[in-house]
């Protein structure tokens, strides 16, 4: 222990460390149990996506409990719950938290996830943005990968193109 902290900091710091424990258990089960009534709500209630009221329930709590916030699993909350004010009011939080020019990929991001069949829109998006994405050879892909998995858009090889011919069998 260092000299500086005093003789209290044992003590100060066994308290603290015991309130985070404490914390974090809460926080795991307070989740769990969002998670395990969602599960419950899609199994025997009306949305075969479980309540939309607990959908945003979560998303909130992910959104404000978590130390390093997953935008990617708060927006799926919102985007199957029933409140858009409060997923704009968390949107614009999150904006504010982003790194500088990094927001409007944020807000590319959920609109893309509440309209998962708008590839027009994904296409759009991408073009206006592309001097944002240039900046780094990965976003390409990741792009490329996102209209695959979500539109079925594949991606022609630029070989095939020019040997596709030649390669049939």
């Amino acid at each position: 222990m260092p000299h500086f902290l005093g003789d209290d900091y044992d003590d100060d710091g066994q308290k603290l460390s015991e309130a985070i424990s404490a914390a974090r258990v809460r926080s795991e089960g307070c989740s769990s149990f969002l998670r395990g009534a969602l599960r419950w709500s899609a199994e025997f209630g009306t949305s075969r996506n479980g309540s939309p009221d607990l959908h945003v329930m979560l998303g909130e709590y992910i959104y404000s409990e978590s130390p390093e916030t997953d935008m990617t699993k708060v927006s799926s909350h919102f985007v199957r719950g029933n409140d858009p004010k409060k997923f704009a009011s968390m949107l614009v939080n999150f904006m504010g938290k982003c790194y500088p020019g990094e927001d409007d990929t944020a807000i590319a991001r959920s609109v893309l996830m509440l309209e998962r069949d708008a590839y027009p829109l994904f296409r759009t998006l991408r073009q206006k943005y592309r001097t944002s994405t240039d900046r780094d050879s990965v976003f390409e892909e990741l792009l490329d990968e996102i209209a695959a998995k979500f539109y079925g858009v594949r991606q022609q090889n630029p070989l095939e193109g020019l040997f596709g011919e030649m390669f049939k069998v």
